[in-house]
């Protein structure tokens, strides 16, 4: 679908933004999210000014009998088939009842402190998770501090494809154990 750029104007919050857009089943506009463009524009994402647990990313164009891939944010989700996003990593109750229907949910968390933190408690409460570390070592990507889908689709030059389960599927766990090594 398309996105907007909020252009500079008197008192808009948006300015300098990529507004994107969630679209209902029916193509209309039910949410947003401002993304900064400009490197020192804070804060880096600005949502629509609504309760943000009513907002869940690429929901009416999945197939929850599938897997499902729950990323952080809306950018991450587009690389991935099958995957929403929930807008960081608070999940409320009722985000979380949505997700508790699907049959194949896998929780994708960013590759950083917070994620990492996030996919423990996940793992430790049988929730399947995806594993940046054995990702990173199996592609021989670099170490560094901060590692998403968009960072990996832009470093690998993937960034017109979209990621599959099979593409995912062999770093994802719920494995009691693989949470000790998080």
């Amino acid at each position: 679908k398309e996105f907007f750029i909020a252009l500079p104007g008197k008192g808009s919050i948006y300015s300098n933004r990529m507004i994107i857009p969630f679209y209902n089943n029916e193509g209309e506009i039910y949410y947003w999210q401002g993304r900064s463009l400009l490197k020192d524009q804070n804060p880096k994402y600005l949502n629509r000014l609504s309760e943000k647990d009513e907002a869940v990313y690429n929901i009416y164009n999945i197939d929850p009998s599938k897997p499902v891939f729950i990323t952080e944010g809306p950018i991450d989700s587009m690389f991935i088939e099958n995957s929403i996003a929930t807008l960081g990593l608070e999940i409320s109750d009722k985000m979380q009842k949505i997700i508790n229907k699907f049959k194949n949910p896998i929780y994708l968390f960013d590759g950083d402190n917070s994620g990492t933190n996030t996919a423990k408690k996940f793992i430790k409460k049988g929730k399947k998770v995806f594993l940046w570390e054995n990702f990173i070592r199996d592609l021989k990507l670099p170490i560094k501090e901060k590692w998403d889908i968009n960072d990996f689709m832009i470093f690998s030059g993937l960034n017109n494809t979209k990621l599959t389960y099979e593409d995912l599927s062999p770093y994802v766990s719920k494995s009691y154990y693989d949470s000790l090594w998080l």
